[in-house]
Formats: structure tokens, sequence, C-alpha cells
């Protein structure tokens, strides 16, 4: 059974995350308010989606890499001329956002924005190359390894460019 900790406005958190809470707030993170409580939850939880939905992308990418050329039946040539140059390319925006999504400080609100940007990123890729090799098949299709993630390139710089607008916007407030 878990122990759960009951706050002053009905909200409930399970010893988990209050260890969690308190360890913020050892690392520095004060944590004065419930509503500052409830904004770091709220940002942990959208870095942690945006992670898995880029992880769960990332790992279906290759997935169809490997499925399609049957890679296991031509032996090392195949590993290394094909598969792992369209791997590198096909994991490049994914690892690009996560790098921002890891080694930035964000607000919430820039948080929501990546959150958003990264699912937009991840259901783009996933249709395109399920819709590519699954549904309408064609040889010519592996040309779907290379465009794709030029399109998603140029999401990530607009999710990037809007992010620093988000961000931009909300230090001007505080100034006023």
């Amino acid at each position: 059974m878990k122990k759960v900790i009951q706050r002053t406005n009905d909200f409930k958190y399970n010893a988990a995350e209050m260890i969690h809470l308190l360890q913020a707030e050892e690392d520095g993170t004060i944590l004065t308010t419930e509503d500052d409580q409830d904004n770091w939850m709220l940002e942990k939880l959208m870095r942690v989606g945006a992670i898995y939905l880029l992880s769960g992308a990332a790992a279906f990418s290759l997935e169809v890499v490997i499925y399609t050329d049957k890679g296991w039946l031509l032996g090392i040539k195949w590993w290394l001329q094909f598969f792992i140059p369209v791997t590198l390319w096909l994991m490049a925006p994914y690892m690009g956002l996560s790098s921002i999504l890891l080694k930035m400080k964000h607000t919430l609100r820039q948080l929501i924005v990546l959150f958003f940007g990264s699912a937009g990123i991840a259901a783009f890729g996933i249709i395109m190359l399920f819709d590519g090799f699954f549904i309408h098949v064609d040889p010519r299709n592996k040309v779907i390894f290379w465009v794709v993630p030029l399109y998603q390139w140029l999401a990530v710089a607009g999710t990037a460019a809007l992010r620093h607008a988000v961000g931009r916007s909300t230090d001007s407030h505080k100034d006023k």
C-alpha cells in the first residue's frame, strides 16, 4: 500500500513524489508555494514525456531500417555501408531535440512548446515511415529515409525558435 501525504488543497502526492520534491529543495531549488511544487512536477512530466516520445520514434525508425532491407541476411557489408549512415541521419533530429531538452534550462511555457514539438516531430516520422514501408510499398520508398529527416530538422529549428520566442516574451513581461 502506498503512503499518501495529504496537502491543504486536496492534492495527493505519494511518498516517492515527495522524496523528489525534497531532493529538489536539497539541490538548491526552493519550492516555496504549492504552485511552485505543481509547476516543478509538470515541468518534469513535460521533459520526461518528450524524451519518451523521441525515444519511441527513434526505436521505430531503427526497426523500419532493419525490416525494410532484411539486413541480417546481407552480412557485414550492409551494416557498414547502409545501416550506419541511414541510422545516423534518421536519428539526428531526435538527438538534436533531445539535447535541447536535456542540456538547456527551460520555463514551463518553453517545455510545453518543446513537448508538443517533440510529439509532432515523432508522429510525423512514424507516420511517414509506416505509410511508406507498410501501406504504400514501393521499391523507390528508400528515398523516405533521406527526406523525412530534412523535414524533421526544419521542425526542430521551428520548435527551437518558438521556444526562444516564448522565453523572450516571458522575460520582457517580468521587466514591466
